[in-house]
């Protein structure tokens, strides 16, 4: 049985979770975030919405009816000057449509007697004149060749001349096209096929003048003409760290110029530029900002807060701006693919609807990226007459490292010192010094005085395990497991065990049977770690235990059950194949919603226990929660801030959480899921997994009850600490290559992770 396959957009709050754990960031996530200054993080202390603050309200355009009488999918959306052109692909052929910055369609042009329709679009520019021209490439399945054509229309749609066939001859997977007022073609492009990289340039009758292959360590992002000279954005990490820069083609000396660095240009750093009829502006996921290259600075055009457009949070939209006043906004479907769901025109409104309203902030490292925080901000601001809601973001600010380690720390200096906002998102270890020193309100208390929200409609373990000394100050929106699974046959039916308790099951096992396999040493003592820090740390109280038996009985089990971590050799084996050939117990895995459940089940053949990792409370499958909320108590917006936090568990935002594949803390939805596949609806898509045979089956009742008895049996919320375990692990590889004993390893620990807890208290 095959496993289901994640698409990218749905893993987003996985990956959150393990760059915060390990405190790296990627550098593909480094640009999408916004970049704030740390002075707005706070609480804006009786801060309300100017009547002059700029509002941009967005209307959809109605592509439902451009080719009457057919169905319209959209192609592209490009800008050409102040004017927007859209390619439409109907039943049997391609249409361009041009509107003004009005929104209004100022030509239709059908494509049928210029452009074959089994051509694939690769791009759309304008030239100086406003002649539209369209880039295409066919595929001959007889002869296997490609043929790139470049094809000029004038604003009436009328064919210019002769089609140029273009000296390209493979197929491209990504494409940018731009023309300069000479009439130059710039053309930057990714194959697949060749894995071949870079601009071409070509001059205005389709002759190629040079090629400029991406180097390593650069990546090109987008043309850029201003004035007469043409520029390619890049982001240079070629030195070890991310640049931003804006580099000049030389057509005379056929290479790349002296950049423009924009590393440190506030508001456009993280950000990508855009060429706008009036100017050079950066959009990021904070907002639009103008930009000046000559100072380096940056004036906010608008923030998405202002506006009343759901925009998405990982950045898949595709946003074009015209002017200060008028910018377009293409939305990708929520497939994950990339087709298009809809253009938007957002329109700076004369005045500010909003005006008046108390602003309440919400801030943490990485909230940007959080597809529920964005609906919730978005729902909420449209709804309220009384307050509207700021995201402010931590991460992308040139003035703090990329570290996260870095960034949190600034985020707890801050807060620490007063100055918070209303609401804190983070994970875990954001919450613990906040928790110790009284600074988040009792979320119990406000659910008491509440006469809508019911504790008892979350999850009861969930609400414990999120307790602090019998109070509730921080809640997660949704959450996974980690943990092992393994047959109830061979490995017994438990949640738990402890390290004595794992080995005399390993000793137990036939000799061709492994306990668990293809993990690292460092890899089992890092994952145990990350699950149970408070076994070893209680930050309240300020005592390390790494000194102690239960320590040392970890570093044992890791070094164990482990593959030296020199062993850059290691076979990642297939963990499926060797269950059902009886040569494993059990392996490392994440459950996610009752399908994963019963898909766990399907591949042992039988019940099984999901367990947590060894330890000495005999832990169960941690919960993961990377997405968590507080309410600062020295918020004067604590009961609006508590309206805000109550739409994260609504069974609409819970019900969205199944699309990031996390379990809802809502009872409600919890059991809707279950219900789901127990009995699947055939208009929904049916039975979403396969037996062993390949028949699609559904849930059954035992499953059912075996998903409900591990979610309601949880007593264990992750708990790392990403600094703490940093010592950890660079101490501990002499221990495990027997360069220093354990004794040694150990003593060094215990003195460097009390020293910095310490310092925190």
């Amino acid at each position: 049985m095959k496993r289901s396959n994640n698409s990218r957009n749905i893993k987003i709050s996985r990956i959150r979770s393990k760059l915060l754990q390990t405190g790296i960031l990627a550098l593909s996530l480094a640009m999408i975030f916004s970049t704030v200054s740390c002075s707005q993080a706070k609480a804006d202390e009786g801060r309300t919405v100017s009547a002059d603050e700029a509002y941009f309200s967005s209307v959809q355009l109605d592509l439902s009816s451009a080719i009457e009488g057919e169905y319209a999918s959209i192609e592209s959306v490009r800008q050409f000057r102040d004017k927007i052109g859209i390619l439409l692909f109907g039943t049997s052929q391609y249409y361009i449509q041009l509107y003004d910055n009005d929104g209004q369609v100022i030509s239709q042009t059908a494509l049928e007697d210029a452009i074959n329709p089994a051509s694939n679009l690769v791009d759309m520019a304008d030239d100086a004149d406003g002649n539209l021209h369209v880039l295409t490439q066919l595929y001959d399945e007889t002869t296997e060749k490609v043929t790139t054509t470049l094809f000029a229309f004038d604003l009436n749609g009328a064919l210019i001349g002769k089609p140029l066939v273009m000296p390209i001859e493979e197929l491209v997977s990504q494409s940018q096209m731009k023309i300069d007022n000479q009439g130059n073609i710039y053309w930057y492009f990714t194959s697949d096929s060749t894995n071949k990289r870079g601009i071409s340039v070509f001059n205005s009758n389709g002759t190629q003048l040079y090629d400029i292959p991406e180097p390593n360590g650069i990546n090109f992002a987008s043309f850029l003409l201003m004035d007469d000279q043409m520029y390619t954005a890049v982001n240079d990490y070629s030195s070890g760290v991310s640049k931003f820069r804006l580099y000049p083609l030389d057509n005379k000396e056929e290479k790349l110029g002296t950049p423009i660095d924009y590393t440190n240009t506030p508001g456009s750093d993280g950000g990508l530029l855009s060429m706008g009829f009036d100017g050079l502006y950066s959009i990021n996921a904070k907002g639009v900002y103008s930009v000046s290259l000559d100072d380096q600075k940056t004036t906010p055009v608008f923030l998405w807060d202002n506006t009343n457009f759901k925009k998405a949070a990982n950045n898949t939209d595709q946003v074009i701006v015209l002017s200060a006043r008028k910018t377009i906004v293409v939305k990708k479907a929520q497939s994950g693919d990339d087709s298009i769901d809809s253009v938007s025109l957002l329109t700076r409104a004369a005045k500010n609807p909003d005006a008046g309203k108390k602003i309440i902030a919400i801030a943490g490292c990485m909230v940007s990226l959080d597809s529920a925080v964005s609906a919730a901000v978005n729902d909420f601001n449209m709804n309220s007459k009384e307050y509207r809601v700021e995201i402010h973001e931590y991460y992308g600010n040139p003035a703090i490292s990329s570290n996260t380690n870095n960034v949190i720390s600034t985020m707890n200096l801050e807060i620490l010192s007063g100055d918070a906002p209303d609401i804190i998102y983070g994970d875990i270890q954001l919450f613990t010094n906040y928790e110790n020193k009284g600074m988040l309100v009792d979320l119990y208390s406000l659910m008491k005085n509440d006469s809508v929200f019911n504790k008892d409609d979350v999850i009861p373990s969930i609400l414990k395990i999120c307790e602090k000394d019998g109070h509730l100050y921080k809640l997660g929106t949704g959450f996974w497991l980690n943990d092992f699974i393994g047959a109830k046959s061979i490995i017994g039916d438990r949640t738990g065990w402890t390290i004595d308790e794992f080995n005399s099951f390993a000793e137990s096992l036939p000799d061709k049977v492994a306990p668990i396999i293809g993990y690292t040493q460092s890899e089992l003592l890092s994952r145990s770690l990350s699950n149970n820090m408070n076994s070893f740390v209680d930050s309240k109280s300020g005592t390390v235990r790494f000194d102690s038996d239960d320590f040392r009985k970890l570093l044992d089990y890791a070094k164990t059950y482990g593959e030296a971590d020199s062993d850059t050799n290691i076979i990642r084996p297939n963990s499926v194949e060797m269950i059902a050939n009886g040569e494993l117990a059990m392996y490392g895995s994440g459950i996610n919603s009752p399908m994963s459940y019963a898909q766990e089940v399907v591949i042992f053949g039988e019940p099984i226990s999901v367990t947590g990792y060894p330890s000495s409370e005999r832990s169960t499958a941690a919960c993961c929660m990377p997405s968590m909320l507080a309410i600062y108590s020295g918020s004067d917006n604590k009961e609006a801030a508590w309206e805000f936090f109550k739409y994260f568990y609504t069974e609409k935002a819970q019900k969205a959480l199944e699309s990031i594949n996390m379990i809802p803390v809502l009872t409600s939805v919890f059991e809707e899921q279950i219900e789901t596949e127990l009995n699947p609806d055939p208009n929904a898509g049916g039975m979403r997994f396969l037996d062993k045979a390949g028949n699609p089956v559904p849930m059954s009742a035992e499953m059912a009850e075996g998903y409900r008895n591990l979610i309601y049996g949880l007593n264990l919320l992750v708990s790392y600490d990403s600094e703490i375990q940093d010592i950890v692990m660079e101490e501990v590889p002499p221990y495990f290559n027997n360069q220093k004993s354990q004794d040694d390893v150990i003593a060094l620990i215990q003195e460097r992770v009390q020293t910095l807890v310490d310092e925190r208290q």
